[in-house]
């Protein structure tokens, strides 16, 4: 499977929308990168598959459903950091600067701040 979701045009515009401030416009597309990245990941189909047996306790299943977040967490914040990279190479000094928090066990999240990030 692909783990390469977004394009270098999809990445060039939502570095656009981040530098420009467009707050609402760069969380869509952050988000969208981010949902195409769930569903085509190998990890992530994984993650889907052995749900039901997580739920039902199997501690073989957790393990691999565990080892599996990890590395799709991973594929997660490097797709954002290729955000920001690109955001940062346009313009340092953006509207709307784009942080990528990492936790190991709730994953990794993404904040946007800036005065005039709106």
């Amino acid at each position: 499977m692909n783990d390469q979701v977004c394009s270098s045009k999809e990445v060039a515009h939502v570095a656009h929308e981040l530098n420009v401030g467009h707050r609402a416009a760069a969380i869509q597309g952050i988000n969208l990168c981010t949902i195409d990245l769930m569903h085509s990941s190998s990890s992530g189909d994984a993650v889907k598959t052995d749900l039901a047996k997580v739920i039902q306790g199997d501690p073989a299943a957790t393990a691999i459903a565990d080892k599996n977040f990890a590395h799709f967490a991973k594929q997660e914040s490097h797709l954002w950091q290729t955000i920001k990279t690109a955001a940062h190479h346009k313009d340092p000094h953006g509207l709307c600067q784009l942080t990528v928090i990492e936790n190991k066990e709730m994953g990794p999240h993404a904040e946007l701040n800036g005065r005039r990030c709106r």
